[in-house]
Protein backbone atom coordinates (compact mmCIF):
# COMPACT_ATOMS: atom_id res chain seq x y z
CA UNK A 1 0.00 0.00 0.00
CA UNK A 2 1.23 3.51 -0.84
CA UNK A 3 2.13 5.78 2.22
CA UNK A 4 0.30 9.09 2.06
CA UNK A 5 2.52 11.88 2.31
CA UNK A 6 2.39 13.91 5.06
CA UNK A 7 2.13 17.57 4.30
CA UNK A 8 2.71 20.76 6.64
CA UNK A 9 1.66 24.01 5.98
CA UNK A 10 2.96 26.88 7.08
CA UNK A 11 0.85 30.27 7.31
CA UNK A 12 -2.75 29.96 8.09
CA UNK A 13 -4.41 32.47 6.30
CA UNK A 14 -6.27 32.61 3.38
CA UNK A 15 -4.53 31.37 0.78
CA UNK A 16 -4.05 28.08 3.02
CA UNK A 17 -7.76 27.81 4.07
CA UNK A 18 -9.27 28.37 0.73
CA UNK A 19 -6.71 26.72 -1.80
CA UNK A 20 -3.67 24.72 -0.25
CA UNK A 21 -5.54 22.59 2.66
CA UNK A 22 -8.48 22.03 0.68
CA UNK A 23 -6.36 20.56 -2.43
CA UNK A 24 -4.25 18.35 0.58
CA UNK A 25 -7.79 16.95 1.78
CA UNK A 26 -8.52 15.93 -1.28
CA UNK A 27 -5.93 14.06 -2.81
CA UNK A 28 -5.96 10.58 -1.72
CA UNK A 29 -2.58 10.45 -1.49
CA UNK A 30 -1.31 13.02 1.44
CA UNK A 31 -2.07 13.98 4.91
CA UNK A 32 -2.52 17.33 6.13
CA UNK A 33 -0.37 16.52 9.53
CA UNK A 34 1.04 19.66 10.80
CA UNK A 35 -0.15 23.74 10.89
CA UNK A 36 2.43 26.59 11.56
CA UNK A 37 1.62 30.11 12.52
CA UNK A 38 3.39 32.96 14.20
CA UNK A 39 -0.46 34.32 15.49
CA UNK A 40 -1.39 33.13 18.66
CA UNK A 41 -4.21 30.50 18.56
CA UNK A 42 -4.59 30.79 14.73
CA UNK A 43 -2.57 27.21 14.29
CA UNK A 44 -4.65 25.54 16.91
CA UNK A 45 -8.24 26.90 15.75
CA UNK A 46 -7.51 25.09 12.01
CA UNK A 47 -5.61 21.55 13.69
CA UNK A 48 -8.41 21.33 15.81
CA UNK A 49 -10.70 21.07 12.87
CA UNK A 50 -8.63 18.66 10.42
CA UNK A 51 -6.74 16.81 13.45
CA UNK A 52 -3.46 18.38 12.83
CA UNK A 53 -0.64 19.27 15.19
CA UNK A 54 -0.50 22.85 16.05
CA UNK A 55 2.98 25.03 16.14
CA UNK A 56 3.82 28.59 16.56
CA UNK A 57 7.19 28.09 16.61
CA UNK A 58 8.43 27.19 13.00
CA UNK A 59 11.95 24.87 13.72
CA UNK A 60 9.10 22.61 15.88
CA UNK A 61 7.06 22.45 13.29
CA UNK A 62 10.15 21.09 10.58
CA UNK A 63 10.64 18.94 13.08
CA UNK A 64 7.50 16.83 13.44
CA UNK A 65 7.78 13.12 13.23
CA UNK A 66 7.59 11.68 9.56
CA UNK A 67 6.85 14.89 7.73
CA UNK A 68 7.73 15.00 4.15
CA UNK A 69 6.43 18.19 2.84
CA UNK A 70 5.48 21.81 3.44
CA UNK A 71 3.09 24.54 1.81
CA UNK A 72 4.47 27.97 2.57
CA UNK A 73 1.48 30.45 2.96
CA UNK A 74 3.04 33.16 4.23
CA UNK A 75 3.77 37.02 2.38
CA UNK A 76 6.59 36.98 0.08
CA UNK A 77 9.09 39.03 2.38
CA UNK A 78 9.19 35.51 4.31
CA UNK A 79 9.76 32.98 1.40
CA UNK A 80 13.11 33.24 0.45
CA UNK A 81 14.10 32.07 4.32
CA UNK A 82 11.34 29.91 5.31
CA UNK A 83 12.15 28.06 1.94
CA UNK A 84 15.79 27.69 2.97
CA UNK A 85 15.41 26.33 6.69
CA UNK A 86 12.66 23.95 5.13
CA UNK A 87 15.30 22.45 2.59
CA UNK A 88 17.97 21.84 4.76
CA UNK A 89 15.63 20.28 7.86
CA UNK A 90 14.72 17.69 4.82
CA UNK A 91 11.59 18.55 3.24
CA UNK A 92 10.18 18.87 -0.25
CA UNK A 93 8.49 22.29 -0.52
CA UNK A 94 5.74 24.26 -2.41
CA UNK A 95 5.82 27.49 -1.77
CA UNK A 96 3.22 30.09 -3.22
CA UNK A 97 4.05 33.22 -5.66
CA UNK A 98 5.79 35.10 -6.17
CA UNK A 99 9.47 32.93 -5.38
CA UNK A 100 11.11 35.46 -3.87
CA UNK A 101 11.81 39.10 -3.23
CA UNK A 102 14.21 39.81 -5.75
CA UNK A 103 16.38 37.30 -7.94
CA UNK A 104 19.47 36.48 -5.52
CA UNK A 105 16.80 35.72 -3.03
CA UNK A 106 15.18 33.01 -5.72
CA UNK A 107 19.42 31.55 -6.82
CA UNK A 108 19.43 30.87 -3.28
CA UNK A 109 16.56 29.14 -3.13
CA UNK A 110 17.30 26.99 -6.20
CA UNK A 111 20.97 26.10 -5.18
CA UNK A 112 19.67 24.94 -1.84
CA UNK A 113 17.21 22.91 -2.93
CA UNK A 114 19.58 21.19 -5.56
CA UNK A 115 22.26 21.23 -2.14
CA UNK A 116 19.08 19.28 -0.35
CA UNK A 117 18.16 17.06 -2.96
CA UNK A 118 14.91 18.05 -2.24
CA UNK A 119 12.02 19.44 -4.62
CA UNK A 120 11.28 23.15 -4.71
CA UNK A 121 7.91 24.04 -6.84
CA UNK A 122 6.69 27.50 -6.90
CA UNK A 123 2.67 27.76 -7.40
CA UNK A 124 2.49 29.30 -10.68
CA UNK A 125 -1.21 27.72 -10.88
CA UNK A 126 -1.88 29.82 -13.83
CA UNK A 127 0.16 27.92 -16.27
CA UNK A 128 -2.52 25.15 -15.91
CA UNK A 129 -5.45 27.24 -16.85
CA UNK A 130 -6.85 25.71 -20.01
CA UNK A 131 -6.78 29.14 -21.84
CA UNK A 132 -3.50 29.23 -21.11
CA UNK A 133 -1.53 25.88 -21.62
CA UNK A 134 -3.72 25.81 -25.06
CA UNK A 135 -2.09 29.22 -26.31
CA UNK A 136 1.14 27.93 -25.58
CA UNK A 137 0.19 24.96 -27.73
CA UNK A 138 -0.59 27.02 -30.56
CA UNK A 139 2.16 29.40 -30.61
CA UNK A 140 4.13 26.29 -30.07
CA UNK A 141 3.10 24.60 -33.23
CA UNK A 142 3.31 28.02 -35.01
CA UNK A 143 -0.27 28.19 -35.40
CA UNK A 144 -0.77 32.07 -34.82
CA UNK A 145 2.50 33.04 -35.97
CA UNK A 146 5.07 34.52 -33.83
CA UNK A 147 4.17 36.95 -30.47
CA UNK A 148 5.78 40.26 -30.59
CA UNK A 149 4.12 41.75 -27.68
CA UNK A 150 2.19 40.79 -24.68
CA UNK A 151 -0.19 42.11 -23.11
CA UNK A 152 -2.99 41.82 -20.30
CA UNK A 153 -5.25 42.54 -17.26
CA UNK A 154 -5.56 40.97 -13.88
CA UNK A 155 -8.78 42.12 -11.54
CA UNK A 156 -7.81 41.46 -8.09
CA UNK A 157 -9.48 42.95 -5.25
CA UNK A 158 -6.42 41.99 -2.42
CA UNK A 159 -5.18 39.52 -0.42
CA UNK A 160 -7.20 36.41 0.18
CA UNK A 161 -9.60 36.74 2.88
CA UNK A 162 -8.58 36.47 6.56
CA UNK A 163 -5.96 39.24 6.39
CA UNK A 164 -5.85 41.88 9.01
CA UNK A 165 -6.58 45.41 7.72
CA UNK A 166 -2.74 46.40 8.46
CA UNK A 167 -1.99 43.31 6.21
CA UNK A 168 -4.56 44.18 3.43
CA UNK A 169 -2.92 47.80 3.48
CA UNK A 170 0.37 46.79 3.10
CA UNK A 171 -0.65 44.37 0.04
CA UNK A 172 -0.55 47.47 -1.87
CA UNK A 173 2.60 49.21 -0.82
CA UNK A 174 5.97 47.38 -1.74
CA UNK A 175 7.70 49.76 0.48
CA UNK A 176 6.09 48.11 3.69
CA UNK A 177 8.20 44.96 3.28
CA UNK A 178 6.64 42.87 0.40
CA UNK A 179 6.49 42.99 -3.02
CA UNK A 180 2.97 44.92 -3.41
CA UNK A 181 0.67 44.62 -6.35
CA UNK A 182 3.03 44.57 -9.10
CA UNK A 183 5.04 41.58 -7.60
CA UNK A 184 2.50 39.54 -5.87
CA UNK A 185 0.03 39.67 -8.39
CA UNK A 186 1.79 40.78 -11.45
CA UNK A 187 4.56 37.72 -11.51
CA UNK A 188 1.75 35.56 -12.38
CA UNK A 189 1.54 37.48 -15.82
CA UNK A 190 5.34 37.71 -16.18
CA UNK A 191 5.40 33.96 -15.41
CA UNK A 192 3.03 33.45 -18.22
CA UNK A 193 5.04 35.35 -21.10
CA UNK A 194 8.14 33.09 -20.54
CA UNK A 195 5.97 30.03 -19.77
CA UNK A 196 4.50 30.60 -23.38
CA UNK A 197 7.74 31.60 -24.57
CA UNK A 198 5.19 34.12 -25.89
CA UNK A 199 8.00 37.19 -25.91
CA UNK A 200 11.88 37.43 -24.85
CA UNK A 201 12.63 38.15 -21.15
CA UNK A 202 14.60 41.19 -20.58
CA UNK A 203 16.50 42.32 -17.39
CA UNK A 204 14.32 45.38 -17.41
CA UNK A 205 15.86 47.98 -14.70
CA UNK A 206 12.72 50.27 -14.29
CA UNK A 207 11.17 49.30 -17.44
CA UNK A 208 13.37 50.02 -19.92
CA UNK A 209 16.75 47.10 -21.39
CA UNK A 210 19.23 48.30 -23.41
CA UNK A 211 18.13 48.17 -27.04
CA UNK A 212 21.73 45.86 -27.87
CA UNK A 213 19.96 42.94 -25.79
CA UNK A 214 17.24 42.26 -27.67
CA UNK A 215 16.75 40.49 -30.68
CA UNK A 216 15.85 42.69 -34.22
CA UNK A 217 12.79 41.15 -34.46
CA UNK A 218 11.84 41.52 -30.63
CA UNK A 219 11.62 45.18 -30.40
CA UNK A 220 9.79 45.61 -27.25
CA UNK A 221 9.76 46.38 -23.89
CA UNK A 222 7.47 45.08 -21.22
CA UNK A 223 6.24 47.73 -18.43
CA UNK A 224 4.16 46.74 -15.91
CA UNK A 225 1.95 49.33 -14.57
CA UNK A 226 -1.02 50.23 -11.96
CA UNK A 227 -3.22 52.43 -10.78
CA UNK A 228 -3.94 53.11 -6.70
CA UNK A 229 -7.93 52.90 -6.57
CA UNK A 230 -10.98 51.07 -5.64
CA UNK A 231 -11.62 50.07 -8.85
CA UNK A 232 -8.33 49.59 -10.55
CA UNK A 233 -6.62 46.21 -11.85
CA UNK A 234 -3.00 45.54 -12.22
CA UNK A 235 -1.92 45.63 -15.64
CA UNK A 236 0.80 44.80 -18.23
CA UNK A 237 1.54 46.89 -21.24
CA UNK A 238 4.20 45.57 -24.01
CA UNK A 239 4.96 48.69 -25.58
CA UNK A 240 7.85 49.26 -28.49
CA UNK A 241 11.43 50.22 -27.08
CA UNK A 242 12.04 53.08 -29.86
CA UNK A 243 9.14 54.54 -28.23
CA UNK A 244 9.83 58.02 -26.45
CA UNK A 245 9.62 57.95 -22.80
CA UNK A 246 8.53 61.45 -22.89
CA UNK A 247 5.61 64.18 -22.03
CA UNK A 248 4.17 63.00 -25.52
CA UNK A 249 3.36 59.42 -24.07
CA UNK A 250 3.16 60.15 -20.64
CA UNK A 251 -0.22 61.54 -20.31
CA UNK A 252 -2.20 57.94 -21.08
CA UNK A 253 -0.36 57.23 -17.82
CA UNK A 254 -1.39 59.79 -16.14
CA UNK A 255 -2.97 57.89 -12.82
CA UNK A 256 -0.24 54.68 -13.08
CA UNK A 257 2.90 54.02 -12.11
CA UNK A 258 5.44 52.22 -13.71
CA UNK A 259 7.63 49.86 -11.23
CA UNK A 260 10.99 48.39 -11.11
CA UNK A 261 10.43 44.75 -11.60
CA UNK A 262 12.75 43.66 -8.89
Amino acid sequence: MRMKVKVGIIGCGGIARGRHIPAYLANPHTQLAALYDPVPGRAAQLAADYHAAAYEDLEQMLCHPGLDAVSICTPEQYHHDIAIAALRSGKHVLCEKPMAMNAVQAKEMEQEAVRSGKLLMISHNQRIYEPHWKARELIKEGVIGKPLSFRTNLSHSGPEQGCTEEERTAFFDRFEGNGGVMLSVGCHRIDLIAASRAVAILDAQEGFAPSQTIPPAVQIVLIMVFSISSSSAPSSHAIPLTAPADAETAPQYADSLPIKLF
